[in-house]
């Protein structure tokens, strides 16, 4: 699953509902003691099934309750409610109006110690009287409710309620002619919805709040070491083998148990009579004790903040490489509470970089907030949500527009690096990734090109990912800061079409900087097909024509190599593939690329004329 929003109202400052609107990656900024923290540890409140303090209830709040709502999409193909017997959320109205899953905890904050008083799902549920309440009946009661309504069963499998309360919806549907659909409050607490909500829990994405600036605590362990966060993902992508590996152990052991009560009723039958096996669920997280420590054996914890937060840079460098190899199993959200403290500028590049990288794996999400006007230059427009005042002082999130921008350069106060000589727009990480590498290979040995990565890591160039659909919202956007910029589009389309983002490119050259197109159809295609046969010897790839989608055309061929149909696969699997080619091509195709290589695939010269003109500005 995939959190696509979060809603909170009575916690901490929200007094109203508020909603923060959540994409692959987002940045949340804001003034010191905004209510940035507050969102991240309301998310993590409501994925942890943990219970908030006292001091958690807003006061101002009239039934002095928090509720905290979390929608969420990407929803699994089918939910087993009956063994053997899947269903699917939207053939148990379990979906909201905009086909999402939406969940509702609410808790009691009038209590002293508050706490959870309600889990809910939010649906377009039937409300006929009699059909409303379908999913808290158990077997016997959906078969006595089909009964008395005469519901037909001949071709029912009358042993599995899926099948049953689907006869029974049918029913309403042809009694009525309509099933009535209308926002419901489902309990998900009531016996018969307990098993659903169980089933959702499993499919729900790890959350991993970091918070490494905090002092250390024993409570605050997973935030202090990341490890402990890639060992929670690690187990649930194991949790049917470890499932099934309880269920063995506990079937011997209440076995035994069973024979030993067995034996005592042949002494004291009272006592075997009292004596009752319980088994308690294993908590795998705690096996695993794993830790970063030095020669002296100080764990990460008990290290400075600069250094723990080195360390964190490094695990979101790990885990993005690590996506980018691996298809992995359960969804993950890494929310990171402002991740540029104690960090030089230009770990703060790599960690921004980081970041983006690990946003755009399948499955993955990351969160964070910033009050850094330096670190929030850098971050795309649309992941913006800035966490303000609004008239009447409640808090309010907006969206990420040039409007946005404007209104966060100000409250933060965007200023000036006085290193920077250039900045450079490209659509997206991939597109960053192919101009580094290359670059480094030609600046070995033609003196006029720069080796961009050496110029990032010295902080005199800064990469912008611009967002291809995003662009209109860039231009203009560091006018202020009075450096050059220089902008390289995707053409996408064929001529004699204009290039896709003809109108953004001709904005910026009218400011002044320096915008183009690729003469193919993306930078994918300046690759030699040499260096692609060498990563892929198997599929035999021969030179392309300038517009052919070679991501696309290579995720066909090399899952057809691999023995697989290419049209069996769904949507998402082919869209992921897609993405692991895209992002092998840049990281490491073409850095087997020679300049000689190039030049045969690129005779324009199109990589190398946009190379030389930053070149130029780098010197200058």
């Amino acid at each position: 699953m995939r959190l696509e929003s979060l809603r909170v109202r009575g916690f901490r400052c929200f007094e109203k509902e508020t909603e923060l609107l959540v994409g692959g990656f987002t940045a949340v900024l804001g003034r010191n003691d905004i209510g940035k923290s507050a969102l991240l540890e309301a998310l993590q409140m409501f994925f942890d099934d943990a219970a908030p303090d006292a001091g958690d209830v807003n006061n101002k709040t009239e039934d002095r309750q928090i509720v905290i709502i979390c929608e969420f999409g990407d929803l699994p193909d089918r939910l087993v409610l009956d063994a053997s017997h899947p269903t699917t959320l939207a053939d148990e109205y379990l979906l909201n109006v905009r086909d999402r899953l939406e969940i509702q905890k609410v808790y009691d904050g009038k209590l002293k110690t508050p706490k959870l008083v309600g889990t809910y799902a939010v649906a377009e549920h039937p409300s006929h009287a009699g059909y409303e309440s379908l999913l808290e009946y158990k077997h016997a009661g959906l078969k006595a409710l089909a009964e008395g309504f005469k519901v037909d069963l001949t071709d029912v499998p009358k042993n599995v309620s899926t099948a049953l309360r689907r006869a029974l919806w049918a029913n309403a549907a042809e009694t009525y002619g309509t099933l009535k659909l209308q926002p419901t409050l489902l309990d998900l607490g009531k016996d018969g919805t307990k098993q659903i909500w169980a089933q959702l829990k499993e499919a729900l994405p790890v959350f991993a709040l970091f918070k490494a600036d905090r002092a250390s605590t024993d409570q605050d362990a997973e935030a202090q070491d990341p490890i402990k966060a890639a060992v929670v993902e690690a187990l649930k992508a194991q949790e049917a083998k470890l499932e099934e590996l309880r269920e063995a152990v506990e079937k011997s052991v209440l076995e035994v148990a069973a024979l030993t009560l067995e034996k005592l009723k042949e002494i004291d039958p009272h006592l075997a009579q009292e004596l009752k096996p319980t088994v308690a669920r294993p908590n795998w997280a705690s096996a695993f004790k794993i830790a970063l420590t030095d020669e002296s054996a100080v764990p990460v914890n008990k290290r400075g903040s600069g250094v723990r937060r080195l360390i964190l840079l490094n695990f979101f460098r790990a885990q993005a490489e690590r996506r980018n190899r691996e298809a992995m199993g359960p969804g993950i959200i890494y929310a990171i509470e402002e991740p540029e403290t104690s960090q030089h500028p230009h770990n703060q590049r790599l960690l921004l970089r980081a970041f983006l990288e690990l946003s755009e794996q399948p499955g993955c999400q990351v969160l964070i907030t910033t009050h850094n006007p330096a670190f929030a230059r850098g971050l795309p427009v649309d992941s913006l949500r800035l966490l303000c005042r609004a008239e009447d002082g409640s808090r309010q999130l907006l969206v990420g527009t040039e409007e946005v921008y404007a209104k966060a350069a100000k409250d933060l106060g965007v200023l000036p690096d006085n290193s920077v000589r250039a900045f450079v727009g490209v659509e997206g990480t991939n597109d960053i990734n192919f101009l580094k590498v290359i670059s480094c290979t030609l600046s070995q040995v033609e003196p006029d090109i720069p080796d961009l990565a050496e110029a990032e890591d010295g902080g005199r160039l800064i990469f912008i990912p611009l967002g291809g659909s995003n662009l209109a919202n860039w231009i203009g956007r560091f006018s202020h800061l009075n450096r050059p910029e220089f902008h390289l589009f995707d053409r996408d389309t064929a001529p004699p079409a204009d290039p896709k983002y003809a109108d953004a490119a001709n904005k910026i050259l009218g400011l002044g900087c320096w915008a183009e197109h690729t003469d193919a159809r993306e930078m994918e295609n300046y690759i030699h097909h040499a260096a692609i046969n060498a990563q892929w010897p198997e599929i035999g790839w021969v030179p392309h024509h300038a517009r052919t989608d070679v991501p696309m055309a290579l995720a066909q061929m090399i899952v057809a190599a691999a023995g697989k149909d290419w049209g069996a696969l769904k949507e998402q699997g082919r869209k992921d593939a897609q993405a692991g080619i895209k992002v092998k091509l840049n990281r490491e195709v073409v850095g087997r690329m020679t300049p000689a290589q190039l030049t045969e695939s690129d005779p324009n010269d199109c990589v190398r004329g946009f190379l030389r003109r930053i070149g130029v500005a780098l010197a200058a």
